[in-house]
């Protein structure tokens, strides 16, 4: 409804004293800044009819309440949707006109007033964040993405209170941030309406609703609700109340740290097919992927712990982030960091046989590791002009770098302090917003430590130092230098191993080196919280090897670590590496650090390994894998291995393996196979070109009970049909958004069309590829584009797709800065194999 040109209205707002704001596409800072201060006291009263068929609109009445101090300025609404989704706008004088413009609905100041405001606002909602499947749907808005629903003021600090209200098919459940208060039939539809939620974000509010089965328990007089879809009833049975003491124990953990009781309403979570991310913290109403919740009776030791750590990290998200949210998208990593940082703590008790500082070592520091290693690295706290952008602000540095660097900071200023300065923070900033250097600034002043330095290059800074080892005689020489040739200096004390000694140096001017008496070898980073790509010399990791039996696990694990960044490197050839993992996996009797080591041998043998040698190879690391299932004594062991042997399966005989496990005409024993693992079986016999594949794609279609599962199934079939046209059709559908909704399907079927045995001829779509990846990141979530990336160059080491790469980013050289850091994040694996295969060293 535009009642005047855009032209006029400019010029009718220039006349005024004061600067028109540059209303632009999506939330700039200025904008943000500005509606901080301007507008208080928000309430949301949202009413939606959701129509039970999926191409039916949803349509939508809102009204908006909101105190203004000033009228200098247009009133600025976020509504990313086209212009005819808004039917009307009304305040208690009657029709109000606007403008829709550049994703924002725009009010000129003369219809609006000083102190509390009110308006009406009808509207169809845009769907791109409503997850609509045929029979359930769910909400997800981070990080700016609730503007593509309905109007609303979409920045994190402006917080403010929802009222919900759903008009639903009557067989649907709902769940919302606040508890149902009513529910009305009409027919064969009814009225669900929910209580008004506290002061929150809109990225936290959410709805899920649909075809739902309930579970409510309690625990200690708290009663929750579990939401799910799952159809095999001995897994609800078996996972069931598990889930809801991982839940308990995490929000009674969280009190008793933070001296703050639960800050929400109410507490209940929802298991979702095929949801893009592991969780979503919505306070009363938690997003899970739902394969992350019901876990077969194969899952291995990491996966147990893995639902365990997400289910803390969601928690623990209630008070860091919830109760307290950052001011801007650039310290999303802060709610991040807390929610990983506390999650470790959480789990710790309920796994008591597990090493724990293993765990954080080898859960954090690799995957840190693999992005900080790149030159598309970033830093943990970056700038954000626009919250456009905000989506790319996500990845592996503030999920696991930020959580190291907080371990750090912990032990500096120490546990007890940094306990105390916690809860400081939350107390001082609950219900509002606050940013790093207002967390900064409460730890300063329990440490005598310069904290601003410290976070200047730790946390500001992007990438990591290299630390090398050199023997020389009776001497050994530890070097720091720059990857970036950019002469930073990274304050980090050394606690340096030996076999006699162990001793701490600080190595803090960059290109230092320092020479110091050897004994049988050095370990730089022995204290195992110092970071960098710790690269040793030949005579060390002799040594060590040779020593390794005598270690603990947790140093095992660290020496391993330090071996593959030197492999990584290009300090050691992939045929010796090879022969270091093989060797280590016969003896090593710790379940993490076996999974870490198969992990790394699939790495090597795909990505590092000649493919001749890799069929030369094949047939003897098949029957060392099948011997270990064999002999395995635990089931998440022979898990562990026996995905490893279907993953990397190439000869004959293991094929006909595959193929009778799946066909049910042998088994395992010990390791009964779940729905999941014999559909992830026909998936790897298709790729391989099993000569029964036109039967096995039909019959595990049938033999596949959950509906939500079949769709998954036959989304992904055709990504590896041995027809390449039906490949080339695939990859053709997902240039359109519809065909990329369920993203985890997507990055499933992508991760089989690259597959390395398919390599060469899906040469032909990582151009396009690329080309799509501006667009996946204004439609996709907010993993999607590095993920799209990561399967997209999974099954890809060679100078060819190296190539392809290259002459995209000399095609496009003022390419958006964070999408090329995504790309050289993702491709740095491809172009490590491809100088491993030159005989390129890499330092």
């Amino acid at each position: 409804m535009k009642t005047w040109s855009y032209l006029l209205f400019l010029i009718m707002i220039s006349c005024s004293s004061h600067q028109t704001l540059d209303i632009v596409p999506g939330v700039s800072l200025e904008i943000a800044e500005y509606r901080q201060k301007t507008i208080s006291d928000i309430r949301y009263s949202l009413a939606l009819g959701i129509p039970s068929e999926k191409e039916d609109p949803i349509t939508g009445e809102m009204m908006i309440e909101f105190k203004l101090n000033s009228l200098d300025q247009p009133l600025i609404l976020d509504f990313n949707v086209s212009e005819d989704h808004i039917t009307s706008v009304y305040n208690a004088s009657g029709s109000v006109p606007f403008l829709h413009e550049n994703e924002h609905v725009i009010i000129g100041p003369e219809y609006l007033k000083e102190g509390t405001n009110q308006l009406a606002i009808s509207f169809k909602a845009g769907e791109l964040s409503l997850n609509r499947q045929d029979d359930f749907l769910y909400t997800l808005f981070v990080p700016d993405r609730a503007s593509t629903a309905f109007p609303c003021f979409d920045q994190p600090d402006l917080k403010a209170r929802f009222s919900l209200s759903l008009d639903l098919p009557g067989d649907w459940e709902a769940v919302a941030n606040g508890s149902p208060i009513n529910s009305r039939a009409f027919g064969s539809r009814k009225v669900v309406s929910f209580q008004e939620t506290a002061p929150i974000s809109t990225y936290l509010f959410s709805f899920a609703t649909g075809k739902f089965q309930k579970i409510t328990d309690q625990r200690d007089g708290r009663t929750m609700t579990l939401f799910h879809r799952e159809t095999d009833s001995l897994k609800v049975q078996r996972n069931t109340s598990t889930l809801f003491d991982l839940h308990w124990k995490s929000l009674q953990w969280m009190e008793d740290y933070t001296g703050i009781n639960y800050p929400f309403e109410k507490f209940d979570f929802v298991a979702i097919p095929g949801f893009q991310y592991g969780g979503m913290e919505h306070p009363g109403a938690i997003l899970y992927r739902a394969r992350s919740l019901w876990l077969d009776e194969t899952a291995t030791q990491n996966q147990y712990l893995a639902r365990a750590s997400v289910i803390a990290h969601e928690t623990a998200h209630m008070w860091f982030g919830n109760l307290v949210t950052m001011r801007w998208f650039n310290d999303v990593w802060m709610k991040e960091v807390f929610a990983n940082f506390m999650a470790d703590k959480i789990v710790n008790p309920s796994f008591p046989d597990i090493d724990h500082d293993l765990k954080f070592l080898l859960r954090h520091f690799p995957a840190s590791y693999a992005v900080d290693r790149t030159k598309g690295a970033n830093a943990v706290r970056q700038p954000l002009e626009n919250l456009k952008q905000a989506g790319m602000m996500y990845g592996a540095i503030i999920y696991n770098k930020a959580p190291i660097m907080m371990k750090k900071l912990e032990k500096s200023i120490g546990e007890a302090a940094f306990q105390e300065g916690v809860k400081e923070y939350l107390n001082q900033y609950a219900n509002g917003n606050a940013d790093w250097n207002d967390l900064i600034d409460i730890l300063d002043q329990k440490t005598n430590n310069n904290l601003q330095a410290w976070s200047e290059i730790w946390i500001s800074q992007p990438g990591m130092p290299i630390i090398t080892t050199e023997q020389s005689g009776a001497e050994v020489k530890i070097s720091q230098s720059d990857p970036w040739n950019a002469q930073r200096t990274w304050i980090q004390p050394l606690s340096v191993q030996s076999q006699d000694n162990s001793q701490t140096i600080d190595l803090n001017q960059t290109n230092q080196a320092i020479t110091l008496e050897s004994a049988q070898y050095i370990l730089p980073n022995g204290g195992g919280l110092e970071y960098g790509a710790f690269v040793l010399d030949s005579g060390s990791i002799s040594k060590l090897l040779v020593e390794m039996k005598n270690f603990q696990p947790y140093k095992r694990g660290l020496i391993l670590l330090d071996i593959h960044e030197t492999f990584l490197q290009g300090r050691m050839g992939s045929d010796q590496y090879w022969s270091i993992i093989v060797s280590n996996l016969r003896r090593e009797e710790n379940k993490l650090i076996t999974q870490m080591l198969l992990g790394n041998l699939e790495l090597v043998f795909w990505k590092f390994m000649d493919p001749n040698l890799r069929e030369i190879r094949s047939q003897e690391m098949e029957d060392f894998l099948w011997e270990e299932i064999e002999d395995a004594e635990t089931t998440d062991i022979k898990s562990a291995y026996f995905n490893t042997f279907r993953r990397i399966t190439l000869s004959n005989q293991s094929l006909d393996k595959l193929y009778r496990l799946w066909n049910k005409e042998m088994e395992i024993p010990g390791l009964v196979l779940s729905e999941n693992d014999y559909t992830n079986l026909a998936l790897e016999l298709g790729v391989r070109n099993h000569p029964n594949w036109e039967v096995i794609k039909i019959k595990q279609l049938e033999n596949i009970s959950n509906p939500d599962n079949q769709r998954r199934f036959a989304f992904i079939v055709p990504a590896l049909d041995p027809n390449i046209t039906v490949r080339d059709d695939f990859f053709e559908s997902l240039k359109q958004l519809k065909n990329r909704e369920v993203e985890p399907w997507v990055l499933t079927a992508l991760r089989y069309l690259h597959h390395p045995l398919r390599a060469k001829e899906s040469e032909r779509y990582l151009m396009p590829s690329l080309e799509l990846l501006e667009e996946i990141q204004l439609t996709g979530d907010i993993f999607f584009p590095k993920r799209w990336l990561d399967a997209t160059f999974s099954g890809h080491s060679s100078k060819a797709a190296q190539g392809i790469v290259e002459e995209f980013l000399g095609q496009y050289q003022n390419y958006n800065a964070r999408l090329k850091q995504k790309i050289l994040q993702s491709v740095d694996m491809l172009y490590r194999s491809a100088a491993q295969k030159e005989g390129i060293n890499l330092l």
